[in-house]
């Protein structure tokens, strides 16, 4: 079946901003570290909707791992503070002790987390604030 538009609806495509924005972001790898799974899809292709290249992992063990075993690799690590296994906190550590200067942008649904200052995104967030958080910490 194919379907025409009428002659007098305009078609509107990406803004210049988000072409540029995407454009910008095609070099950027972000490892992300969420245990819940809904949140985690979302997240991820909202993230890659922008440009941004995504590779998740559903717990801090898992994601100290594909950390390690490419450390140079992610402009950005995204996690989670609160997961099983090994918490979001010590995901931190592990990155940290490889690599100090690693950008990190930690979530969580808990305001009194502690994040040893690094940047937080408080649960529940709209993507347009999980945008603005990550070009903030990437550029």
């Amino acid at each position: 079946k194919i379907s025409f538009m009428p002659w007098n609806t305009k078609i509107h495509g990406p803004s210049h901003s988000s072409v540029v924005s995407r454009s910008r972001n095609k070099n950027c790898k972000i490892l992300y570290a969420e245990d819940d799974s809904v949140i985690r899809v979302l997240v991820k292709r909202n993230l890659q909707m922008q440009g941004y290249e995504v590779i998740e992992a559903e717990n801090g063990e898992i994601a100290s791992k594909i950390y390690e075993a490419n450390p140079d690799d992610f402009s950005l690590v995204l996690t989670d503070l609160m997961m099983p296994i090994v918490s979001g906190i010590e995901f931190i550590d592990r990155v940290q002790q490889i690599n100090l200067n690693q950008k990190i942008l930690c979530v969580s649904g808990y305001s009194n987390e502690d994040t040893r200052g690094l940047p937080i995104l408080n649960k529940p967030f709209t993507i347009q604030k999980l945008f603005q958080k990550v070009e903030e910490i990437i550029q």
